[in-house]
């Protein structure tokens, strides 16, 4: 009998025993699935939250700045600064090669298509961002131009999932989207949907200079209020500590006091979505979670261990039988090994579809 003969042979023989023992094969496979699948999870969901942000192409040096004041027994955290504080930065510190800031309602607004007045709909994914916001972030674009979609005033990008939602389709350049009932913006773009690993996630992205337009929005402006987030893209090599040192000087100047209750603190892009409340909660998370994967794939494989052992006993007249026919120890392992395989095998692949049609519920859930 040649080697694949004897293979083809034991793998026969495995199939056999699978549909003999029909409840046992059912419970040993299924656990080791699930324990797979868990793992699965478990893994994607660590590279998900470890991987926020890091498909912008300068993720690196790009850091988002809060602000830190001390009050008498604790400390307030803001995400914002003023309107000017960037520009003001930007042309004094060498170390910024650029800064983005952007600007979100706390509340929903309204959104509707002029030409369809019953599209109309609350939106939460509504922005406001400098010109160069495609050109900061790696957000693509599918239709405009990088440099020119949000240079004008009542100009907005949209996304795939918007222009779908309000157009029914990719042509929408030129189109009207009317804002709170009032005020028309001008489609000039259209951008992928963010990715759900994404700290800044939007289905609308008005320039910013719209906001002097506007009549609830153009007092940020004009009162220079802490209502931006900021962002500085760093020239390489540059030390972020030198941002914040500029940001402070700057605030102590308009300020003219000597005791400021205040610093500012520099994230990085990429630890955005763990840091940015300042609770590490999450970050330790993330180190557990992987000994809980491999814990659950343990118990997995103590449950298939147990179970075949257990089994061991009742096909111990079958390999005696193989023995008196001449069979060797090696070739009554090899028999085993070969079964083992093909129960691993098939839990592995039934693990893997169990995780592709959990994989959308997770990520949506985890966002």
């Amino acid at each position: 009998m040649t080697k694949a003969t004897m293979i083809k042979h034991y793998l026969k023989t495995a199939f056999r025993n699978i549909l003999k023992y029909k409840a046992y094969s059912a419970i040993n496979i299924s656990g080791l699935a699930i324990g797979l699948a868990v793992c699965m999870m478990i893994v994607l969901y660590v590279r998900h939250e470890s991987g926020y942000d890091q498909f912008h192409a300068n993720a690196g040096r790009i850091y988002w700045i809060q602000t830190k004041i001390k009050l008498t027994a604790d400390s307030l955290f803001m995400p914002y600064l003023s309107y000017s504080a960037a520009p003001t930065a930007a042309k004094t510190d060498p170390t910024i090669e650029s800064f983005l800031r952007l600007r979100k309602d706390p509340e929903n607004v309204i959104i509707q298509n002029k030409e369809q007045p019953s599209l109309k709909f609350s939106e939460s994914k509504f922005l406001f961002a400098d010109s160069n916001f495609f050109r900061f972030f790696s957000f693509p674009l599918l239709q405009g131009s990088k440099a020119q979609v949000l240079q004008r005033p009542m100009s907005v990008v949209i996304s795939q999932n918007a222009a779908r939602k309000y157009f029914g389709s990719m042509d929408v350049i030129g189109r009207l989207i009317r804002y709170n009932n009032l005020y028309d913006f001008v489609v000039t773009g259209i951008a992928e949907n963010p990715p759900s690993n994404s700290s800044i996630d939007f289905d609308f992205v008005a320039s910013l200079s719209s906001m002097r337009s506007i009549k609830e929005e153009e007092p940020l402006i004009r009162a220079d209020k802490n209502d931006f987030t900021t962002y500085f893209l760093l020239r390489p090599g540059s030390d972020f500590h030198h941002v914040e040192n500029t940001l402070f000087r700057i605030t102590k100047q308009h300020d003219n006091s000597d005791d400021l209750n205040l610093r500012y603190i520099s994230i990085p892009l990429s630890e955005v979505h763990l840091l940015s409340g300042m609770d590490t909660a999450n970050l330790k998370y993330l180190k557990i979670f992987p000994y809980v994967a491999a814990l659950v794939l343990l118990l997995a494989l103590i449950n298939y261990i147990s179970l075949s052992t257990a089994r061991s006993v009742i096909r111990v007249k079958e390999i005696g039988v193989r023995k008196v026919l001449g069979a060797g120890r090696r070739l009554v392992a090899t028999q085993f090994f070969l079964e083992s395989a093909l129960y691993t095998a098939i839990a592995f692949v039934l693990a893997y579809l169990l995780y592709l049609y959990t994989e959308p519920f997770f990520v949506h859930f985890s966002r």
